[in-house]
């Protein structure tokens, strides 16, 4: 089918058209939102409204639908778009100094580098951050120690076993000695999860089984189970525990400087107070985004950790100070 073929409405209760872009498609799937004399607007799967000009239209394939997806994810993309709508609409109210004065990716880039010359390869990241080749104690800043041990303890195969035996509250009391050996969340935030009651912690084991095995390569879906099961609990907590145990596919969200991050990168991703599927996908293609483009740039993550470590080391609010100690130094003391 050409996609300069009449176009359907998108506002009914139909599967509308999806798209791809033949150029990006990283970008993912899209629908079309609005047609505006010789222009068009498509909502895309990577959170981005895209305006494309007549003379670009056919960059836009339809994908057969057994390939393109389900009326769930037009759904999806709707209500992705009419945020965006709202979220622009606020956004124009505010003060346009904010954006302009945010720094840009190549400037978060140079910061790193001051405190790391060799980006992540540096001895000193992987030493202090990953916690590579220690023979000392722990710390809770150490990636790879606390990924390692994640791992092994929740395979599919020992979450399923959990519900077979009706040991949920001790799985889920590892979850909370896990959250507790790492930074990524508060340990106070982890004990909270001793007051849910059986069946609470029968709901948590089997969303996180389905969100990180059987929904694996579904994030939206995947994640509106587990944010269900912990419903009341922030970004942080619920984050956690996912990118330590698949940090290739999943990102732990720090709302203050991930909002920053999104700034600098230009992007419109939506973070919401409370976690949400919407919004976690959001932000987990914020965090490829930027895994993406500090590779342009030289800086090659191992996974999504060390890009919420890079995130949370140039842009925590001790950052600017800690850059000006660094300057001129052969080393960073950090």
């Amino acid at each position: 089918m050409s996609s300069t073929a009449p176009l359907r409405p998108n506002h009914d209760n139909h599967l509308a058209e999806i798209y791809v872009h033949s150029l990006r498609p990283r970008w993912g799937r899209s629908i079309l939102v609005w047609e505006r004399g010789d222009k068009r607007g498509y909502q895309f799967e990577d959170g981005r409204l895209r305006v494309f000009k007549r003379g670009f239209f056919h960059h836009l394939k339809v994908l057969d639908r057994r390939e393109g997806g389900s009326a769930g994810l037009v759904k999806s993309l709707k209500t992705r778009a009419k945020a965006l709508a709202r979220h622009n609409a606020r956004k124009a109210e505010q003060d346009p100094s904010a954006r302009a004065s945010a720094p840009s990716l190549e400037r978060l880039v140079e910061t790193f580098v001051t405190f790391y010359p060799k980006g992540f390869q540096d001895p000193a990241w992987a030493t202090r951050q990953r916690g590579e080749g220690i023979s000392s104690r722990r710390l809770k800043r150490h990636r790879q120690p606390a990924i390692n041990a994640a791992q092994k303890a929740f395979t599919s195969s020992k979450l399923q076993r959990s519900l077979q035996q009706g040991q949920a509250r001790e799985t889920v009391e590892l979850m909370i000695q896990h959250l507790g050996r790492c930074d990524l969340s508060k340990a106070s935030k982890a004990k909270a999860l001793r007051t849910m009651d059986g069946d609470a912690c029968m709901a948590v084991v089997k969303a996180l089984d389905a969100l990180l095995y059987e929904h694996a390569d579904d994030p939206l879906v995947g994640f509106g189970h587990w944010s269900s099961a912990m419903k009341g609990h922030g970004w942080r907590l619920v984050t956690a525990l996912p990118a330590l145990i698949q940090p290739q596919r999943h990102v732990c969200v720090r709302p203050r400087v991930f909002r920053l991050l999104a700034t600098s990168m230009g992007s419109d991703a939506l973070l919401t107070k409370q976690p949400t599927a919407h919004s976690y996908r959001d932000m987990l293609w914020l965090a490829v985004a930027t895994r993406e483009g500090l590779e342009e740039r030289g800086l090659k993550a191992r996974d999504l950790l060390d890009v919420h470590d890079f995130i949370w080391t140039v842009l925590r609010p001790s950052a600017a100070t800690r850059l000006e100690k660094v300057k001129g130094k052969t080393s960073p003391t950090l």
